[in-house]
């Protein structure tokens, strides 16, 4: 897979795509590269100076940032990470989350349920929930791509460059969320489990991780430099 989303080059001149809204690497620390912020990385969440990305312990383990409207789409847009889950979750194990403390209100999600598949899913403004689901490997690295188009309503659920599930949504994500509500984007659990409200930990190893406010073609995922991470 090296030649696939696995692949980042390290260069301080490649520019961000403009259709870009996070990107965290993940490679030494928890630099997010658009909005040039750091997240919160939370006991539980560790990285490896001889692996990219971070292992995620199961328990208690995130990287969140705090959003205030800038990781929202509300249109067309992909999720994208690469993922080796340990073990299946007890119930559901997030690896990018977008949302606030409130339940079935999910900008974009991409996760690991108990039942081994993997779930790219987001809830709608009338209240129903998008999503397409997908077996998992465990112990395997794999590449995730979601994605929804909503000129086309179509959603599409790619793994390692191949399109393994889609079908056709009338309408795009909700994107307000409630700044009393703790909203955030998240990876490896909720944005917010130490409030105690909602708890998914994800147990294996994250990395490149990346929002798009358009619809991405697997083919179309550009290398990323990952130098901004290395300060």
């Amino acid at each position: 897979m090296g030649s696939l989303l696995l692949s980042l080059a390290v260069s301080a001149h490649l520019a961000l795509p403009s259709d870009l809204v996070a990107y965290l690497p993940l490679n030494g620390s928890g630099f997010e590269a658009v909005q040039q912020r750091s997240a919160e990385v939370r006991a539980g969440a560790i990285s490896h100076p001889n692996r990219d990305g971070f292992h995620f312990d199961g328990q208690t383990g995130v990287v969140a940032l705090a959003d205030a409207g800038e990781y929202g789409v509300d249109g067309s847009f992909s999720v994208a990470a690469v993922v080796q889950p340990d073990s299946v979750p007890s119930w559901n194990g997030q690896i990018v989350f977008r949302g606030d403390d409130r339940g079935a209100i999910d900008n974009y999600s991409l996760s690991l349920g108990s039942d081994g598949f993997f779930t790219f899913m987001f809830d709608q403004p009338n209240g129903e929930r998008a999503s397409l689901r997908v077996p998992a490997r465990i112990g395997q690295a794999q590449a995730l791509l979601g994605t929804f188009d909503r000129h086309r309503s179509r959603m599409r659920l790619w793994v390692d460059g191949e399109v393994v599930a889609q079908t056709w949504v009338p309408s795009g994500p909700v994107s307000a969320m409630i700044a009393d509500y703790r909203p955030g984007l998240s990876v490896g659990n909720v944005q917010a489990p130490e409030a105690g409200v909602h708890r998914q930990p994800f147990q294996g190893w994250i990395r490149d991780v990346r929002v798009y406010r358009t619809e991405r073609e697997w083919s179309s995922l550009e290398s990323l430099p990952t130098i901004w991470t290395r300060h």
